[in-house]
């Protein structure tokens, strides 16, 4: 499942730090929390432990920023969808049950085992909006 988040080649890690205005390795070490030297050598190898290269591309304006923000469009999109066919999904059954009635009350001859509108009781679930954390 992480698969889906996560992308499949990482930018050099000097293409990330671009992004960032090319900090400092005293910088750089501070915020991962190890040694202005280790920085220093993930800088001048162009390259770092892969949980510095996501942390830097998830934070990127350029790239894990703005796939965050377009997922969250699509999800909110898809929650919209899915909203919209539940309202007419709700509204055919609604349809549906006066019929049945219609042909219930038509056909109402007494029998032992006539069928029932009380067999269907209407779902009672509550649809929560979406709230995006700022």
């Amino acid at each position: 499942m992480l698969a889906v988040y996560l992308p499949q080649n990482l930018p050099k890690l000097s293409t990330l730090l671009r992004d960032f205005s090319s900090p400092s390795a005293a910088n750089l070490g501070r915020a991962f929390g190890v040694s202005r030297s280790t920085a220093h050598r993930w800088i001048s190898e162009d390259r770092a432990p892969l949980s510095v290269l996501m942390v830097l591309y998830l934070a990127a304006p350029s790239y894990g920023a703005a796939e965050t923000h377009n997922r969250v469009q699509h999800a909110q999109e898809g929650q919209r969808l899915a909203l919209a066919l539940v309202d007419s999904l709700n509204r055919a059954l609604d349809d549906l049950r006066r019929e049945f009635g219609r042909v219930l009350a038509v056909g109402d001859f007494g029998a032992a085992n006539a069928p029932s509108l009380d067999a269907f009781p209407r779902p009672s679930a509550e649809v929560l909006p979406f709230q995006q954390r700022a």
